[in-house]
């Protein structure tokens, strides 16, 4: 099952003012996210950090490939 609703991602209104932008409510299923945020790397520094250069979980690994998928 995927952690992604792609139905609340899909059906989400876009904004285009002041700029482009949507918020989805629940686009990570609930019963999913409090497990996610345990594998969410520990990040320390600012700046720009690719996912390969932390250490992280497994579901937040498959909740970056959903969203490159």
């Amino acid at each position: 099952m995927p952690l992604l609703d792609l139905e609340a991602l899909q059906s989400a209104p876009l904004s285009r003012e002041p700029f482009t932008f949507t918020v989805v409510r629940n686009a990570i299923r609930p019963a999913d996210a409090a497990a996610i945020r345990d594998d969410f790397p520990e990040i320390e520094d600012s700046g720009l950090l690719p996912v390969e250069a932390t250490h992280h979980g497994p579901l937040f690994r498959r909740l970056i490939e959903e969203l490159e998928s």
